[in-house]
């Protein structure tokens, strides 16, 4: 069952939005070669990963904006080959706690189920064998079952062959970050670093499984905050069902 988030603008100004973020557990080190422990890694520039916005809410003064999250994902798979041509996957639902191994063809990309982990990550493989010495780009998707509304929460780049690439979500935790409202920036659809999302205020408590919505209000902070902007979230509407 999915959640209902409302967010509500008390700063008394619409100079500021918020971009939510999809936290991923493994951020600091999305990839890991397919060796031993100890084995040298791929050669070549490190896979890394970035955040784009899920969402981008800016409610006018003292009005609100709402969202529906849920925890199906979806990833996208893209390979570039040295004349600029690609070649991509579709977008594929994949199972939290489900390893993949990529099968790159001359025009497609597919992604074949390898097992489950006991980790609770998504794990996609990149075989050698297939990937050559390019390297492919993962997106990653939330959203429900209508794969047409999922939408682009983070990439892993750079994934070389012979590589594990995870992410590993963190149930019933969203970012929040403000940033500039400012319609000559690129806020609601740029990459975020992952030491960008560290400055985010995490929602702070695993709703249960009952509730419906999640009220969040964008207020001032105090004088002595580090951030101008601070972000409360009231216990959830619990709803009970039969």
């Amino acid at each position: 069952m999915g959640l209902s988030y409302t967010l509500r603008n008390q700063l008394g100004h619409a100079a500021t939005a918020t971009v939510v973020l999809v936290p991923n557990r493994l951020d600091s080190k999305p990839t890991a070669p397919c060796k031993a422990p100890g084995a040298d890694a791929p050669d070549g520039e490190p896979a890394s990963f970035v955040y784009y916005p899920w969402q981008y809410l800016n409610p006018s003064a003292d009005a609100h904006e709402s969202f529906y999250h849920d925890s199906g994902m979806s990833v996208v798979v893209r390979k570039s080959d040295p004349s600029g041509q690609q070649i991509r996957s579709r977008k594929t639902p994949v199972t939290i706690g489900g390893s993949y191994v990529l099968a790159i063809g001359a025009d497609n990309i597919v992604l074949q189920a390898l097992r489950a982990n006991t980790q609770r990550y998504v794990e996609i493989v990149t075989p050698p064998a297939s990937l050559g010495d390019g390297t492919v780009k993962i997106e990653w998707y939330l959203g429900g079952s209508n794969l047409d509304k999922a939408r682009l929460v983070a990439a892993t780049v750079n994934v070389g062959p012979g590589t594990r690439a995870f992410f590993q979500p963190d149930p019933g935790a969203l970012l929040f970050l403000a940033v500039a409202s400012d319609s000559k920036s690129d806020n609601r659809s740029r990459p975020y670093a992952v030491d960008e999302a560290r400055a985010a205020t995490v929602c702070p408590y695993m709703p249960p499984s009952y509730a419906t919505e999640v009220q969040v209000a964008m207020q001032p902070a105090p004088p002595a905050a580090s951030a101008p902007v601070r972000y409360l979230f009231n216990p959830p509407k619990a709803v009970h069902t039969a």
